[in-house]
């Protein structure tokens, strides 16, 4: 049973900034290459764990690249990063603006006043890109379901998003959001994944990558290649290799080392274990400095909301620890997205809380960080959104199992 006293935060569009405030609460898928350590800070306590996209730093900009979302309205009490969305079209509002709101809300802990983030519609009167007022830079959120095409299946259909903000690029439309995860014909049995996955998107574009592929996650986690369902076939076509990938003389062994640990070979010839490589293995482009680009630090945190269940893409999901894709190496105890089995118990984790007030520093107007002020997430909020949502979100989880 939940507090009736539960601090709330309520989120409000401002029709000429179009940003989306939360008050304070009146009662939320290569080559070997060595990632940058962050930098050392003070704040110790706020570099527990991490695998994304580098901070700003107070008084910097990013030349061109990937990084957290642009400071705006510096005049405020608090500085303000939002991130800003619209809906591809008229449809993908309507599937997903629910799926959207109780995500964000289930990332309460971690949004502002706890940092500076925030996340609402570019502009409160456009939920569609189209309209004229949406700025160009605003996320892109869209509804890839297919229902009236015959020959299009739900289960193959993925869901992805742009990591950080796009310095590098004025193109209309850089940042995506494309969702795939909530089933059309039967919404009530799917909401609840769609919801965690969702979340786990909305943490991609605030700068975060995959838990898992951090480059030191091999300290933590076993990964079985041969588990994943597309694995033998994979295998097959490494040995054919009719691109012409390797020598002739490279061995059988060594080519499904590559396509598995290798993402230049997985690209070619087993997709699936894109999703699992480490970080230092994953840049098949030269000029794609994103991977080599991305920051860690601290110890990989099994609960995480960007971690992928242990089941995921496996031959035989069921299977328990003979069949997992990826477990933890102490104890062979399996890992799942935001820390339950169980989507409808998804949260964030007090690691993922840290990583966004890492990215996203409260600071006053002036410049001064404000992180040891904000003292939040240790109990449970009421989220009000645009006066036609409302929930209650638990704490953030804590991790209390020995790595």
């Amino acid at each position: 049973m939940q507090p009736p006293t539960a601090p709330s935060i309520t989120l409000f569009l401002l029709t000429l900034a179009t940003l989306t405030l939360f008050p304070p609460p009146a009662s939320a898928s290569h080559k070997n290459t060595t990632l940058p350590p962050l930098p050392k800070s003070a704040h110790a306590s706020l570099l527990k764990r991490w695998y994304g996209v580098k901070p700003l730093h107070a008084h910097s900009a990013v030349v061109g690249g990937w990084g957290p979302w642009p400071i705006m309205c510096p005049t405020l009490p608090s500085q303000t990063q939002p991130i800003r969305y619209c809906f591809k079209d008229a449809r993908s509002a309507t599937t997903l603006q629910p799926i959207v709101d109780q995500a964000v809300a289930k990332w309460a802990h971690a949004l502002h006043p706890a940092s500076s983030l925030q996340i609402g519609l570019d502009h409160a009167g456009a939920k569609v890109c189209s309209g004229p007022a949406v700025r160009a830079d605003a996320l892109v959120i869209s509804d890839e379901s297919r229902p009236e095409d015959p020959q299009w299946k739900w289960e193959e259909c993925d869901s992805q998003s742009t990591v950080g903000y796009n310095y590098g690029s004025d193109e209309r439309a850089r940042h995506t959001l494309a969702f795939c995860h909530l089933k059309p014909g039967d919404e009530s049995a799917t909401e609840a994944k769609a919801v965690q996955v969702m979340m786990h998107e909305l943490g991609h574009v605030m700068g975060l990558q995959h838990e898992h592929q951090r480059p030191d996650r091999d300290e933590t986690l076993t990964y079985v290649c041969k588990n994943l369902e597309a694995y033998e076939q994979g295998v097959k076509d490494a040995e054919y290799d009719v691109h012409a990938l390797y020598d002739d003389d490279l061995a059988l062994k060594d080519r499904i080392t590559l396509i598995c640990l290798d993402a230049q070979s997985a690209t070619v010839y087993l997709p699936d274990a894109l999703a699992f490589i480490r970080g230092d293995n994953m840049q098949v482009d030269r000029d794609d400095e994103r991977w080599p680009d991305y920051a860690a630090g601290g110890p990989l945190d099994v609960d995480s909301i960007m971690i992928y269940d242990s089941n995921l893409a496996a031959k035989n999901p069921d299977a328990g620890v003979s069949g997992w894709v990826m477990y933890q190496t102490n104890g062979k105890k399996p890992v799942w997205m935001g820390g339950s089995q169980d989507a409808s118990k998804t949260s964030i984790s007090s690691g993922d809380v840290e990583r966004v007030k890492q990215l996203y520093p409260l600071r006053a107007a002036g410049g001064n960080d404000k992180r040891d002020q904000a003292d939040w997430g240790q109990q449970a909020l009421r989220v009000r959104i645009r006066d036609s949502f409302e929930m209650i979100v638990e704490p953030p989880r804590t991790m209390e199992r020995e790595l």
